[in-house]
């Protein structure tokens, strides 16, 4: 199938995985409350960073080489297969022993039952990663993305029906959170085909290291990338209230629509970037950078007239204060969105050192900003903190991209 049909496919589930979140951020926060959903946000965070800092990034480095060495692809699908086997346990321990860490302050509003929750099901969200790259690596996002609209729109009755079911209203949610992950892993199984083998135990060590050398570059990266769009939750729960956190994750998930359209393209094209030469990469880089630049300008003109809109219309009175915290994010999220074309590009041509780079500058001068802003302009500072950060990171990499020959 053909990049641009791939890439609509991508571009038109991604509209449909928004407007299922946005339903459901909607549901939780007239089931729950201001309150009750930034507790939820806050309690599913930290398995969420365990799992970014220790997963090591597998299915990048599964997508990149079951494209490069298809003939091997099952090799390459096991080796990851039985490595999760042994280490999701680790992960779900290592989760566990810090919650003593944060208890008296992250989590001083949060009982440890929910936690252990959250932390339990991130064993199914890592066998969820590697069958999804296995549809990816073989370019069939027809399904990849059916799985991943079927099984958001599932959740989405789920949490109606478990929040209401169950008295203890933040429990429901979290319950249908991991019914939701186990719907979407039965669906990918089903749909990727794949079945682990048992190869030759050298072989499959050989491909386990070629994986790793890949992926610990690819995770390094995916850490710094998602603690620059996620730190800045730990800090605003840190310094601000419970309120303050749902407010914040309002105005992030309202910005990051326009990820929607580079997130959808590079998802497609990284695998074209990975089969092709230098210069028809290059020729493929600058077509895909100059159509997300147009569209995501078109995209944040909209955001800032319909924003307003849509959070006085659907989230209430109570939750306006995340109005200029958008307003103020969305522009850094612009830059973000191209600096994900350039972070393709160079994933593409195995230059990850450049990513690493660009991602760690933009992790610290976002820290050191909103250490600074936060105490003194609360959730507006946190996002003013962001969009600096975004700007300079993808103006690292676009100089990474015009001084070196890929």
């Amino acid at each position: 199938m053909s990049l641009i049909a791939n890439s609509f496919y991508n571009i038109f589930t991604r509209g449909l995985l928004f407007f299922s979140g946005f339903i459901t951020s909607v549901l939780l926060a007239s089931l729950l409350g201001a309150q009750g959903k930034g507790i939820l946000s806050a309690v599913n965070l930290i398995p969420t960073l365990i799992a970014i800092f220790l997963g090591f990034r597998f299915g990048s480095a599964l997508v990149y080489y079951q494209s490069k060495f298809p003939k091997k692809a099952n090799l390459f699908f096991s080796s990851s297969f039985v490595f999760f086997l042994f280490w999701t346990p680790v992960l779900i321990i290592t989760t566990l022993i810090l919650y003593p860490v944060f208890k008296t302050s992250y989590f001083k509003d949060i009982p440890f039952y929910y936690y252990f929750l959250c932390s339990s099901v991130l064993s199914i969200n890592f066998f969820n990663q590697i069958y999804a790259s296995k549809l990816m690596s073989s370019k069939n996002f027809l399904h990849y993305n059916l799985v991943r609209a079927a099984s958001a729109y599932i959740t989405i009755g789920l949490y109606a029906n478990f929040i209401i079911f169950f008295s203890d209203k933040i429990f429901g949610a979290i319950m249908a959170g991991i019914c939701g992950q186990i719907v979407y892993l039965i669906l990918v199984v089903y749909y990727s085909k794949s079945t682990v083998v048992f190869h030759n135990s050298k072989k499959m060590w050989i491909a386990f290291k070629l994986m790793f050398r890949y992926s610990y570059k690819t995770a390094f990266s995916g850490i710094t990338n998602f603690l620059n769009t996620r730190f800045d939750f730990l800090m605003v729960k840190y310094f601000l209230n419970a309120s303050s956190f749902a407010f914040y994750t309002i105005s992030v998930l309202l910005s990051e629509i326009l990820l929607y359209i580079p997130g959808s393209v590079t998802v497609a094209v990284f695998p074209e970037f990975v089969s092709m030469s230098g210069a028809e990469r290059k020729k493929l880089y600058n077509k895909v950078f100059l159509i997300n630049l147009v569209t995501m300008i078109f995209v944040l003109i909209a955001l800032y007239l319909f924003v307003p809109f849509l959070i006085m219309k659907f989230y209430g009175k109570e939750f306006m204060p995340a109005v200029k915290s958008f307003n103020y994010l969305i522009i850094g999220v612009f830059f973000l969105g191209l600096y994900k074309i350039n972070e393709t590009y160079f994933a593409g041509g195995k230059k990850l050192h450049f990513n690493m780079i660009s991602s760690l500058s933009m992790f610290l001068v976002n820290f050191c900003l909103n250490l600074y802003f936060i105490p003194k302009l609360g959730i507006n500072g946190a996002a003013i903190s962001s969009s600096i950060a975004y700007f300079s990171g993808f103006l690292l990499s676009c100089y990474f991209l015009h001084s070196t020959k890929l």
